[in-house]
């Protein structure tokens, strides 16, 4: 999956004294903004978006040099949570710009 990724995060940490603790990484790039329509949503725009995406913890090293905004082309793998699986990133690969014939 090719995104231009601009930013990687941790929030990592304890929710109470009994110990549950939690780390949660999220990668988020800009994704065109989509238009859709049915008889009670209409959605228009023009652009660019947020889009989140889970990031593996153990992954998230791989991004120590990237330097935001990259095109990345993304791995992706599943796992699952709460009963149902969900795709998280755990890699990538740097998009390299393809020179024109006029270069």
């Amino acid at each position: 999956m090719k995104l231009n990724v601009i930013g990687i995060k941790r929030i990592k940490g304890d929710k109470s004294k009994a110990g549950n603790p939690y780390d949660i990484c999220s990668l988020f790039a800009m994704v065109p903004i989509e238009t859709a329509a049915n008889d009670k949503l209409t959605i228009t725009g023009q652009g660019y978006e947020l889009a989140e995406m889970p990031l593996d913890p153990e992954s998230m090293y791989l991004f120590d040099k990237v330097k935001f905004p990259q095109e990345l082309n993304l791995t992706m793998d599943s796992r699952p949570r709460f009963g149902k699986f969900e795709s998280v990133c755990v890699g990538f690969e740097v998009v390299t710009p393809k020179l024109s014939a006029a270069n």
